[in-house]
């Protein structure tokens, strides 16, 4: 390693090149995830939202290089500082600019990969990218699931009174609210109307109760934002939601548009549950499958309402109202 200047070099001499190398890849790597980090958290969550994807594109990722550029910049040329203590140590700012050059070209390249990525995995679903590209459901494959429905309640009165382009912006600020289940390890399958479906692998769900607090959660966030929906919409949405469990089968369907898919009694279940809490007069409703699976209770409030003929099975279903304490 030359620095080009003596004195740097015998720095390096004297402190080792094994060892400054890893202090700067590791300060280098830290310093450029936090300031990425902190640049797409502060300025480019806010605006998914408000912007296609096309424009955020265009926008985040020249900054992004522009930002790491920089701090990389900064960085060599503190170190180089370092490693030349002198007297008169003066910082140089002049030199303090970003560089188009190779590396920049390569972050460029590095950025626009992985946000693409990113977009395709958003567009998929969360993870489903990883799963068609290692081939995991190529061929049908069962597994045990949980599935919930949610569906906003009144939502034929709402969709009158808004109107269709006013209702359909409910519908999507409400869906983008929903986004703190992912808090919680929900998948979202499929989004049909004013409905959405989640889903889970039953481990999932059921570890810490994540079914029950990706609902409650997106209930909250509701809440805090009535205001907003108050006066935007002049109405305060409220969502009903069906959760049952059981065996699905997954597998990849489509070849225009491919995507992973179920197929089982478990969603046809878990949708009728929903299509119930009008008449049960309750915003939740889970299977005696979801009850027994159900750990730590006492935060909730369980009602058994006996047994439910569900359409298309001929046995019928255990089921439970649900409230929060």
């Amino acid at each position: 390693m030359d620095a080009g200047s003596p004195e740097i070099n015998a720095q390096i001499e004297t402190f080792g090149q094994i060892k400054l190398i890893v202090i700067v890849i590791i300060v280098l790597s830290i310093t450029l995830a936090l300031i990425s980090a902190s640049v797409d958290m502060l300025v480019f969550k806010p605006l998914q939202l408000k912007l296609p994807l096309g424009l955020l594109l265009l926008i985040e990722i020249p900054l992004q290089v522009f930002v790491i550029n920089l701090v990389l910049q900064f960085e060599v040329e503190a170190i180089k500082q370092y490693f030349a203590v002198s007297a008169n140590f003066s910082f140089p700012w002049h030199n303090i600019i970003p560089k188009f050059d190779c590396l920049t070209v390569l972050l460029l390249f590095m950025l626009s990969s992985g946000r693409l990525l990113i977009a395709v995995d958003r567009k998929l679903g969360h993870g489903n990218i990883w799963s068609i590209m290692a081939g995991r459901y190529y061929n049908p494959k069962e597994e045990e699931r949980v599935f919930m429905f949610i569906d906003l309640k009144d939502s034929t009165l709402i969709a009158e009174k808004l109107g269709h382009i006013k209702f359909s912006q409910l519908i999507k600020t409400c869906f983008s609210d929903l986004t703190i289940v992912d808090k919680y390890n929900a998948d979202v399958y499929q989004f049909v109307g004013d409905e959405v479906v989640l889903t889970w692998r039953s481990h999932k769900a059921f570890k810490n109760n994540n079914y029950l607090k990706a609902f409650y959660a997106f209930k909250r966030v509701l809440k805090k934002r009535s205001k907003f929906y108050l006066k935007n919409f002049g109405i305060e949405p409220f969502f009903k939601a069906g959760v049952h469990a059981g065996m699905v089968v997954t597998t990849e369907v489509g070849d225009l548009k491919r995507e992973i898919s179920y197929h089982g009694d478990t969603i046809n279940t878990a949708a009728r549950l929903q299509s119930m809490c009008n008449n049960l007069k309750t915003d939740l409703i889970i299977s005696d499958t979801v009850f027994k699976n159900t750990i730590n209770k006492t935060k909730y409030v369980f009602i058994n309402q006996g047994h439910a003929d569900i359409k298309g099975k001929e046995e019928s279903v255990k089921i439970f109202k649900v409230a929060k304490k």
